[in-house]
């Protein structure tokens, strides 16, 4: 019994004239045409030759010896770990600038300044709030002397960055965070024109809201001088 192969050709006769003859065309000098590729492959294709540079990149950038990976620590700090949760969130959204302050609340727009609502004096960013800030000096004082004491380095050498970077610092920062309101409560601003329209309500130039003779709008305050008179 024979069987019947469809059409199909051996292998021998599927190899196109690119392998027979060793060049880029066949023996009438034809190019062989490409076959169609979908998006879908064109962009696994780059995907692909991306991951190859940076795999390339990468192991470059650690074989150099100014970018030693080594040294880095592969556990977190355990003295934030260790405190009480609502302390800890505020040392962590503090150490990645997105706490509770003046210039993190006009960064996404639910504040009109970034001045301190502590002292009124200038902007309230981290540095402020841990250096300058005259509403706890007496904190900032016990704090910097902890940290001079740990580390042999002044307040005036320390960015905020390293600050919160160095574990030895970490104990005096929670413990300025304990006795301080840094990071946790935040005032609610009132218009100057919303004051000043209650002003003008309160006070009648008649003095007759409270008979509805002026038309104003009678007020709780009236009513109170209202009744002390009858």
């Amino acid at each position: 019994m024979r069987l019947r192969t469809g059409g199909l050709r051996s292998p021998q006769r599927n190899r196109t004239a690119t392998e027979l003859n060793g060049s880029g065309t066949d023996k009438y000098g034809r190019r062989p045409t490409p076959l169609p590729a979908s998006m879908a492959h064109l962009k696994r294709h780059i995907s692909e030759k991306k991951w190859k540079e940076a795999r390339e990149w990468s192991l470059a950038r650690i074989k150099n010896p100014r970018f030693n990976t080594k040294r880095l620590r592969q556990t977190t700090d355990p003295m934030p770990a260790k405190a009480p949760k609502r302390i800890a969130a505020r040392f962590y959204q503090l150490k990645t600038g997105h706490a509770l302050t003046a210039t993190y609340l006009k960064w996404i727009k639910l504040r009109e300044h970034g001045q301190c609502w502590w002292c009124c004096r200038s902007r309230q960013s981290r540095e402020h709030l841990f250096k300058h800030c005259n509403r706890w000096r007496a904190q900032h004082k016990a704090m910097w002397v902890k940290v001079e004491k740990d580390t042999k380095r002044g307040k005036r050498k320390w960015k905020m960055a390293e600050l919160f970077a160095d574990e030895r610092c970490s104990e005096a920062i929670l413990e300025f965070l304990r006795t301080t309101d840094v990071g946790r409560k935040v005032p609610v601003e009132k218009p100057e024109t919303e004051s000043s329209e209650s002003g003008a309500k309160q006070e009648c130039p008649r003095g007759e809201c409270i008979r509805g003779l002026c038309g104003c709008t009678p007020m709780v305050q009236n009513l109170d001088n209202y009744t002390k008179r009858s």
